[in-house]
């Protein structure tokens, strides 16, 4: 009897928690968007049930390591039917501009910050669908310019992390920065400074949202290499943290299982209190491979906020068609450096890196039932 009453209160201590759901993950691809070589660092995210696309930077003529030149883009792209096709808006970004941060709000997607070329930047702006065209009005810029950091909206407030402040930077940023978007009109809304959270400052972490509590996720540090350019640490960051603005502090959560950076940003909220944070660049092949690096993890890592657990939770998909060298964008790749977006019933991942200096023009799409 006691043997059997032992077996009970072991299979009971093995077994899930009772909070703990297991997602079933349906992929499919919406039209790709009409920029055929793809996209990394566009602004994402959905205004008037339209899903935007707009910005972001890639390499047309080649690849970097045959001298082919990164070009910033200020192309708008809206999908209004999930069976397309994209337009291309009449209005423009307010210059090519990538790798900002882009969150949702009552008046449209607030792009925040950015780069270039030559220059980081500080400025804001907010784009509209119209239903005939988007629209963009500029709002209070950052108190500084940063790229390259992760950001969402929790609640009625936009949260940003991290970053850098220009294409030189041999350190990222520790600024955490907030903007209250209660306020019914825009031009009244003003970013504040926040405590930073309690770990080493990063770039390209994944945000995330439950309720009014921001996530911030993984990412990576850098030095300065030997010629003085900015040099990736690795392993990249693994530590994991959650801002809870009703008391203003930051707590730790547990770590990834393994190291993750340039995740498709923000992780989502798929079912109560269940995050999703979609692959993300582990660091373990680097651009030193060229064309034969493998791509970029696929694993799907889900955050319950009960249980304060990460678990395996399915996979982005991934299936390697022909020769990815002669023909990369026939393939399917888990992306990095992308956003996030939750349009018609589905989550939306499109175009994004699929691997260092090539880009995917395809845009995933997934349903998720929780069992």
């Amino acid at each position: 009897m006691r043997a059997a009453s032992f077996v009970l209160w072991l299979l009971a201590a093995c077994a899930p928690p009772a909070s703990a759901q297991t997602p079933r993950w349906t992929w499919s691809e919406l039209p790709a968007l009409p920029d055929t070589v793809g996209l990394a660092g566009a602004f994402v995210g959905v205004s008037n049930n339209a899903l935007i696309v707009a910005g972001g930077a890639n390499f047309p003529a080649g690849r970097p390591w045959d001298g082919a030149q990164k070009i910033w883009h200020d192309e708008v792209y809206v999908l209004t039917d999930p069976q397309g096709p994209w337009r291309i808006a009449r209005t423009k970004l307010p210059r090519p501009l990538g790798y900002g941060v882009a969150a949702e709000t009552s008046h449209g997607v607030l792009c925040i910050g950015g780069s270039d070329l030559d220059r980081h930047y500080a400025d804001c702006f907010l784009m509209a669908w119209t239903g005939d065209d988007v629209r963009i009005a500029p709002v209070a810029p950052l108190p500084l310019p940063l790229a390259n950091g992760c950001g969402t909206s929790a609640g009625s407030t936009v949260f940003v992390a991290g970053g850098t402040d220009s294409p030189s930077a041999a350190e990222c940023r520790s600024e955490f920065l907030s903007l209250d978007v209660t306020p019914d009109s825009p031009a009244l809304w003003r970013w504040s400074k926040r405590p930073t959270w309690p770990g080493p400052e990063r770039m390209l972490s994944v945000a995330g949202a439950v309720g009014s509590d921001f996530y911030l996720i993984g990412g990576l540090r850098l030095k300065a290499a030997a010629d003085g350019k900015p040099e990736r640490i690795k392993p990249f960051l693994s530590d994991a943290y959650r801002f809870s603005p009703g008391d203003g502090r930051w707590s730790r959560i547990a770590d990834l299982p393994k190291p993750r950076a340039a995740g498709p940003s923000p992780a989502i909220e798929f079912a109560p209190s269940q995050l999703a944070l979609f692959g993300g660049d582990d660091g373990s092949s680097g651009v030193e491979l060229r064309d034969q690096h493998p791509g970029f993890p696929a694993e799907i890592s889900d955050y319950d906020t009960t249980t304060q657990r990460w678990t395996m939770a399915g996979s982005l998909p991934r299936r390697i068609v022909g020769d990815p060298v002669v023909h990369p964008t026939a393939s399917i790749w888990a992306p990095v450096t992308t956003g996030t977006a939750r349009w018609n019933g589905r989550i939306v991942i499109p175009t994004g890196e699929a691997r260092p200096g090539v880009r995917t023009p395809r845009v995933l799409s997934a349903t998720v039932a929780v069992e």
